[in-house]
């Protein structure tokens, strides 16, 4: 009797496993990807963070001259900092994932030279239908003052 419930459950839990898309945790995904973007900021790394944006971001012709101003914005070695992630969404179709998108919020961030800003990030994890659009499509950070500096444009 025993095996005939295990031979049901294995029938039934199979399939099921077997049609979901891989998880994605999706708050671990953007905790990494801001200690990312605060390291190559802090270090004016510009060629490790534009490898984070999508290739939509990246067919902008002025994507160098933004990264490059948002390091020239972005003043000091990062002492502390939060990340949230304020928002996201996926979309499943026939048990495979559509899209996954996160806004994480970098928040309260300190620098060595007493600068605070925020950073707010659009992110593709997944985009099934264009996978051009994954990626981040857009990072802003804003400073203490209110003075913003944006890096490509929000893809919806």
């Amino acid at each position: 009797m025993k095996k005939i419930v295990i031979l049901i459950l294995i029938i039934f839990i199979v399939p099921i496993l077997y049609g979901c898309d891989k998880f994605i945790n999706a708050d671990k995904v953007g905790i990494k990807t801001c200690d990312k973007i605060i390291n190559y900021l802090e270090n004016g790394d510009n060629e490790g963070l534009k490898k984070m944006f999508c290739n939509k971001t990246l067919d902008n012709e002025n994507i160098d001259e933004e990264i490059e101003d948002a390091i020239d914005f972005f003043n000091g070695k990062v002492k502390s900092y939060d990340v949230k992630i304020l928002g996201s969404g996926e979309s499943f179709r026939d048990g495979k994932r559509e899209y996954l998108r996160i806004s994480p919020r970098i928040e309260n961030i300190v620098t060595d030279t007493n600068n605070q800003y925020k950073i707010e990030v659009y992110y593709y994890i997944v985009y099934r239908d264009d996978i051009d659009k994954e990626g981040i499509s857009e990072i802003t950070i804003e400073s203490e003052t209110g003075e913003k500096c944006t890096i490509g444009q929000y893809i919806e």
